[in-house]
C-alpha cells in the first residue's frame, strides 16, 4: 500500500532558552566583576523595574503560554504595587534578576508571605476551603554545598539547564547563600506540610527532584530537614464547579505559570512551566497558514447534515450493552458513572454529511478519569480533552474569522465521531474489544480515521487485525512525521478509509511540555481538518453520482483533491505517489548567527569559565539546528522592550456622539416578534431612515425581509447596529463616521479614524489611536437606558459598566472572566440585556452569548445568571439588575440573594511528620473533627486491637485489607457530608495512598507501633512495601 507522508522536523529543545537569556549572558562580566568586588546598591529607576517585570508577561508568550493579559494585571497588582517599587527597588530588581540570591527575609519584604511551618495550630491553618492555593519550598545551601550537589548530580547522569544556572550561580557567588525552590499548587483542604510531604516522597529517583532529594538527604542532612514552606495566600484563586470540571483551573493555571517565571523557571526544580492544562499559543504564521489553506469545513458541514439512522445504529446496540455490563459487574474495578455509557454511545454515534460520515477521531484506551467522571472525550477535563477541544476551538474560530458571517449553532464536537479503540481501562478480553472495533467501523464506515497514539495508529496499520493491548512492539519513531494513507477494514472495495495517524495529546501532561511537539500536534490537526473538507467538497460535486463510486476511488479522489489544493502553497511540498499524495511541509530557513558574549581580558576563574563556555554553546547549537518548522527567530532584548504592551485604555471612537446619535436612530421596543415590535417598524419603515436601509432597500418587495431582520433584537437595542454588523469592513467606518461624527450637538472629532484604525467591540478605539486631550471616556448609563446598551467586552473577558442611578450616585462595576463573549472580531458589538433568570451580554442579532460547560447538563439560563450574585462584588450586580428591572415595569421581590457563609470545620488532621500532637485533638473527636472517622472506623474494626494492614489483596492473598475498609468506611452514604471525608478519600482513595498520615493520628487515640515490611509478590517475582500498624486496644470510655 502506498503512502504519503508529512515530515514535521522538530528543533532539538532539551534545553530551551528562556526570552532574557542573551541578556543574562550578556551581564556574565558585570556579575563576575560584581563576585570580586564589594557589594554594591545601585539605584535603579521606576521604568526599569516596572520593565523587567512586564518581561515576565512576555518571556512566556514567547515560550508560545498562552497567559491571560487580565490574570498578568492582577498578578502585577497582588505583587507589584507601586509602593512596593518605590520602597523596594534594588530588591525588585535583584528578585527579578537573581532569584537564588534573594533570602528568606528580603523575600517578606517585597511579597506577602505566610511561614507555613511556623505557628501553634499548624492543622488548622486558616485557609479557603475551596480555593486554589499557592505555596514555595525552599533549601539554602551555601555556594560550595550547592556546587558539590549540582556536580554529583552531573555525575550520576543528569543534564538539565538548571543544573548549568545553579553551577553558575554557585561560581559567582562566593559567600551569599542561595536558595532553591520549587513553587506548587494545591486545590481543596489539603495543607501545604502534608502535601510537601508527600510529593517528596513520591518523587522518582529518575527525575530532578528525586534525585535532589537523594543527594541532599545524603550529604547534607540538616539542610534537607530546614525545608521552608512559604504560602502566597494574597494569590489564591476562588475554585468553582465540581472535582471532575474545569472551572476557572485556567486562571490557577497561568498565575503558577507567572510565578515560576518571577523565580525564573532555570533556577527552580519545576521542570515544567506550570499549569494543569497545556495553554499553546501558536505563532502567527501557523495561524495564516491554517486561514491559507482557504478550508471552512465547520461551515460547510452544517449545509448537508443529517443524523445517522436509527436502524443501523441498533445493530450496536448489544455490543454497548457487552461492556456497560463488564463494566457494572466489575464496578470494584471501573467504578463507572452513571452517566457514563450513555455519554459514550452519544459520542460514538455520527452525524453525516450526505449520508457518509466523514471524519472518526480513533483514541487507544479509555481513561479511568472520562469513566468515573461520566464525560465524553472532547467535553471532558481531561489534559488531553482539553488540549484537543482549545485546539479545534482555534481552528474553526480561524475559519470563522475567514468567512465573515458565518453563524453555526451546531456544536463542534459533533462534526466528527469518536471511539476508544479498548473500551475500558486495562479491558482484559482483547479479542472481543477488536470484534467490537471492526463491526463498528463497518456500521459507521468513516472516510477519514483520524488515531490518536501509536497505540491506536497500528491498530488501524495492521487492517484491525491486531489490537495493542499495552504498548506497541515497534519502537517509537524518533522523528515527527505524519503519514496519510489507505487503510481498509474489510476485504471489499467500500472497506477503504484515509488514516491519518496522529500524536497523543495525553503526553504532555507531565514531563517538560515541547513547545514544538505541542506544535506539531496542532499542524496534524489543521491537516485533519483540511482533509475533511476536502472529502466534504468532493461528496458536493459528486452529489448526483451518489453510489456509482466504490469507497476506495471516492477516497483516491479526496487525496487528489487535496494535492490540488496545496500544489501552489509556498509552506507544502506536494508530490503524488501512486495512490496517494505526499504532503512535506516546509519553513523558510533562518540565516544564523553565530552570539559572542564578551569576556574579561584579565583571568577568569576556571569553574566560571567552564559554565559560560557550556552555556554559550548551548546558544550556538541553536542556531546552528534547521528551523524546517520555525519562522520566527530570536529577537534582541532592544525589540522585546519595543513589543511591550501599552496600557488597554480606550474610549468611544466618536466620544459622546457615538451612542446619542447611533440610538437616535432607533432602540427596539418590546420583546422580540411582539406586536409592539411589530408596530414600532411600521413607523420607522414609513419614516424611510437612509441609515436603516444600507443593506436592504426601501421598496415595498423588501418590507417582510427588512422587519423581520430587526425582529430577533432585545429590547433597548440599536437597530442601527443591527445594520451595521452586515455591511463589508471595508465599509464599516465609513458608515459609521456619516452617523457619529457628523455636525450635531457634538463637536465633530476624530478625523484622523480611517478603516485600518483597530477597533474593539464595534464601537471603542484604543487611547493611542487618537490624541488624549480630545479623548471622552464611556459614559454613565442611567437606569432606564440600561437594556440594550451598548458594552465593551475586553479582550481577556473583562467588562467595565459605569452606571448612574436614579438617586444620581456614580457606581462602577467590573465583571471580569467572561471570556466566552469576546467578539471574534474587532467590529462585533456586545449590548446587555437584563432577564428574569440575570444578565445576558447579546450580539448585534439579539442572540444571547451563554456558557454551556461540559460539566453542566443543561446550558446557562443567562450569561450571568442570578446565582452567580452569591459575593460580595454580587451584591451591586443584585441591585442593578434590580433597578433595570424595576425601570422595565417588573416587580422584584426586594430580598437579596445573601452570600454564602463560609463553612466552619473542627479540629483538623495531625501532619505526618508530627512529633506532636499539634492540633490538640479532641477525646473524642467531634463531629467535625477531621478524626471523627477514623476514630469511628477503629472502633468498629478494632475494638480490642490488632493489626492494621495497607496492602491490597491483589500484592497479598493473606491481607485483611484494612486501608481498603477505612476508604469503603469514608464512602457511606451516611458520612458524604462530613466536612473531611473529601479530605481522607483525596490522600487514600487512590493508587498511591498517603499511608505517611494515618500513624500520627491513630496514636491520638490508640497505641500504635508502625513497621515497614518487603513482602514477596511470587507472580511478579519482586518484593513490595508495606506499612503495617499494631494497634492497641480502644478506650473504653
Amino acid at each position: 500500500m502506498s503512502t504519503g507522508t508529512v515530515r514535521l522536523k522538530r528543533r532539538a529543545v532539551s534545553m530551551s532558552l528562556p526570552p532574557t537569556y542573551l541578556s543574562h549572558i550578556h551581564e556574565i562580566d558585570i556579575q563576575i566583576g560584581a563576585s570580586r568586588c564589594p557589594a554594591e546598591s545601585p539605584s535603579h529607576d521606576k521604568a526599569e523595574t516596572k520593565r523587567s517585570i512586564e518581561v515576565l508577561y512576555h518571556a512566556l508568550r514567547a515560550r508560545h503560554i498562552d497567559i491571560s493579559s487580565m490574570v498578568f494585571e492582577r498578578f502585577k497588582s497582588k505583587i507589584f504595587y507601586e509602593e512596593n517599587i518605590t520602597d523596594h527597588q534594588g530588591l525588585l530588581l535583584k528578585l527579578l534578576r537573581q532569584p537564588m540570591q534573594v533570602s528568606h527575609k528580603e523575600l517578606a519584604r517585597i511579597l506577602l508571605v505566610y511561614d507555613a511551618m511556623q505557628g501553634e495550630d499548624i492543622g488548622s491553618i486558616p485557609i479557603n476551603e475551596n480555593a486554589h492555593r499557592f505555596y514555595i519550598r525552599s533549601w539554602v545551601f551555601k555556594p560550595q554545598q550547592l556546587l558539590f550537589v549540582t556536580r554529583t548530580l552531573r555525575e550520576t547522569g543528569f543534564e538539565f539547564a538548571e543544573l548549568n544556572e545553579w553551577e553558575f550561580q554557585s561560581c559567582i557567588s562566593t559567600c551569599q547563600p542561595l536558595t532553591i525552590r520549587y513553587i506548587g499548587m494545591i486545590k481543596g483542604r489539603r495543607d501545604f506540610i502534608q502535601r510537601s510531604q508527600l510529593d517528596i516522597d513520591e518523587k522518582s529517583s529518575s527525575s530532578l527532584f528525586g534525585a535532589f532529594r537523594d543527594v541532599v538527604k545524603k550529604n547534607f542532612p540538616h539542610i534537607y530537614e530546614q525545608i521552608c514552606i512559604h504560602e502566597l495566600p494574597q494569590m489564591s484563586v476562588f475554585h468553582f464547579g465540581g472535582p471532575d470540571a474545569v472551572g476557572n483551573q485556567p486562571v490557577a493555571d497561568d498565575i503558577e505559570r507567572l510565578l515560576i517565571q518571577l523565580f525564573n523557571n532555570k533556577t527552580l526544580l519545576n521542570l515544567q512551566d506550570g499549569g494543569q492544562y497545556v495553554n499553546y499559543l501558536p505563532e502567527p504564521a501557523d495561524e495564516e497558514m491554517c486561514s491559507d489553506m482557504q478550508q471552512n469545513f465547520f461551515e460547510l458541514f452544517p449545509t448537508h447534515l443529517s443524523s445517522f439512522p436509527e436502524s443501523e445504529w441498533n445493530k450496536l446496540s448489544d455490543d454497548f450493552s457487552v461492556i456497560e455490563k463488564h463494566a457494572y459487574t466489575n464496578s470494584e474495578v471501573f467504578n463507572p458513572h452513571k452517566n457514563y455509557f450513555r455519554a459514550m454511545r452519544a459520542e460514538a454515534r455520527p452525524n453525516q454529511f450526505l449520508g457518509a460520515t466523514i471524519l472518526l477521531f480513533l483514541g487507544e484506551e479509555l481513561s479511568r478519569k472520562h469513566l468515573k467522571d461520566g464525560h465524553t472525550f472532547y467535553n471532558g477535563s481531561a489534559n488531553a480533552s482539553v488540549l484537543v477541544r482549545r485546539l479545534i476551538a482555534r481552528i474553526r474560530s480561524i475559519q470563522r474569522e475567514r468567512t465573515y458571517g458565518w453563524q453555526s449553532n451546531k456544536d463542534t464536537s459533533k462534526s466528527f465521531a469518536f471511539i476508544n479503540a479498548l473500551p475500558l481501562p486495562g479491558y482484559p478480553d482483547t479479542s472481543k474489544a477488536l470484534q467490537f472495533l471492526k463491526k463498528y467501523l463497518q456500521c459507521v464506515g468513516p472516510i477519514i480515521v483520524a488515531s490518536f497514539g501509536q497505540r491506536s495508529s497500528e491498530t488501524i496499520a495492521s487492517g484491525t487485525s491486531k489490537l495493542y493491548f499495552k504498548q506497541s512492539t515497534s519502537p517509537i519513531p524518533k522523528k515527527q512525521s505524519m503519514t496519510v494513507s489507505l487503510r481498509s477494514y474489510g476485504r471489499g472495495e467500500d472497506d477503504v478509509m484515509i488514516h491519518i495517524p496522529l500524536s497523543h495529546p495525553g503526553k504532555y501532561q507531565y514531563g517538560k511540555r515541547d513547545p514544538y511537539s505541542i506544535r506539531h500536534f496542532y499542524i496534524q490537526l489543521q491537516l485533519v481538518y483540511f482533509v475533511a473538507h476536502c472529502a466534504a467538497e468532493i461528496l458536493v460535486e459528486n452529489m448526483p453520482l451518489a453510489g456509482q463510486y466504490s469507497r476506495r476511488h471516492l477516497c483516491i479522489m479526496i487525496l487528489h483533491h487535496a494535492r490540488k489544493r496545496l500544489q501552489d502553497k509556498a509552506e507544502f511540498i506536494v508530490e503524488t505517489t501512486g495512490n496517494a499524495i505526499e504532503m512535506q511541509l516546509v519553513g523558510s530557513a533562518n540565516a544564523s548567527r553565530v552570539l559572542v558574549s564578551l569576556l574579561h581580558a584579565d583571568p577568569v576563574p576556571q569553574q566560571i569559565k567552564g559554565t559560560i563556555q557550556r552555556r554559550l554553546k548551548t546558544v550556538m547549537l541553536r542556531q546552528e539546528v534547521p528551523e524546517t518548522m520555525h519562522t520566527g527567530k530570536l529577537r534582541s532584548l532592544l525589540k522585546r522592550k519595543a513589543e511591550l504592551p501599552k496600557k488597554d485604555y480606550t474610549c468611544p471612537i466618536y466620544g459622546y456622539a457615538t451612542f446619542d446619535r447611533i440610538l437616535s436612530l432607533g432602540r427596539a421596543r418590546g420583546v422580540p416578534y411582539s406586536p409592539e415590535r411589530g408596530a414600532q417598524l411600521d413607523r420607522l419603515w414609513s419614516d424611510n431612515i437612509p441609515e436603516l436601509h444600507l443593506i436592504i432597500p426601501h421598496t415595498r418587495e423588501e418590507y417582510p425581509q427588512w422587519c423581520d431582520g430587526f425582529m430577533s433584537l432585545q429590547k433597548g437595542q440599536s437597530y442601527f447596529l443591527k445594520v451595521l454588523s452586515q455591511i463589508p469592513d471595508s465599509q464599516y467606518v465609513e458608515a459609521l463616521s456619516r452617523v457619529c461624527n457628523s455636525i450635531g450637538r457634538h463637536k465633530k472629532r476624530f478625523d484622523g479614524i480611517t478603516s485600518n484604525t483597530e477597533i474593539q467591540s464595534g464601537l471603542w478605539v484604543p487611547r493611542q489611536a487618537i490624541q488624549a486631550y480630545r479623548a471622552e471616556l464611556s459614559p454613565r448609563i442611567k437606569t432606564i437606558d440600561m437594556q440594550g446598551f451598548p458594552v465593551e467586552v475586553k479582550d481577556n473577558g473583562d467588562i467595565k459598566i459605569k452606571w448612574l442611578t436614579s438617586e444620581g450616585l456614580k457606581k462602577t462595576l467590573a465583571i471580569s472572566g467572561l471570556r466566552h463573549v469576546v467578539p471574534q472580531r474587532g467590529l462585533d458589538c456586545r449590548a446587555l440585556s437584563f432577564t428574569e433568570h440575570g444578565i445576558d451580554i447579546v450580539d448585534a442579532t439579539g442572540r444571547p452569548i451563554r456558557p454551556h460547560e461540559p460539566w453542566e447538563k443543561d446550558p446557562a439560563p443567562a450569561t450571568l445568571p442570578r446565582w452567580t450574585f452569591k459575593s460580595k462584588e454580587g451584591q451591586l450586580l443584585q441591585e442593578l439588575w434590580e433597578s433595570v428591572r424595576a425601570s422595565l415595569g417588573y416587580n422584584i421581590s426586594t430580598e437579596r440573594i445573601k452570600c454564602v457563609p463560609r463553612k466552619r470545620n473542627g479540629v483538623g488532621l495531625i501532619p505526618s511528620n508530627s512529633n506532636a500532637e499539634i492540633p490538640r485533638q479532641n477525646r473524642p473527636p467531634g463531629v467535625k473533627d477531621a478524626n471523627y472517622l477514623l476514630y469511628h472506623f477503629l472502633n468498629e474494626r478494632f475494638p480490642n486491637g490488632g493489626t492494621f494492614r495497607t496492602a491490597s489483596r491483589e500484592k497479598d492473598v493473606n491481607s485483611t485489607e484494612d486501608l481498603e475498609a477505612f476508604v469503603s468506611f469514608c464512602k457511606r452514604p451516611e458520612y458524604s457530608v462530613y466536612p473531611y471525608t473529601a479530605k481522607w478519600l483525596d490522600m487514600l482513595d487512590r493508587p498511591r495512598p498517603f499511608i505517611a498520615i494515618l500513624a500520627p493520628n491513630i496514636r491520638a487515640y490508640r497505641l500504635c507501633k508502625a513497621r515497614v515490611t518487603y513482602p514477596y509478590i511470587a507472580s511478579e517475582r519482586r518484593h513490595f512495601t508495606e506499612t503495617i500498624f499494631e494497634l492497641g486496644a480502644g478506650d473504653p470510655n
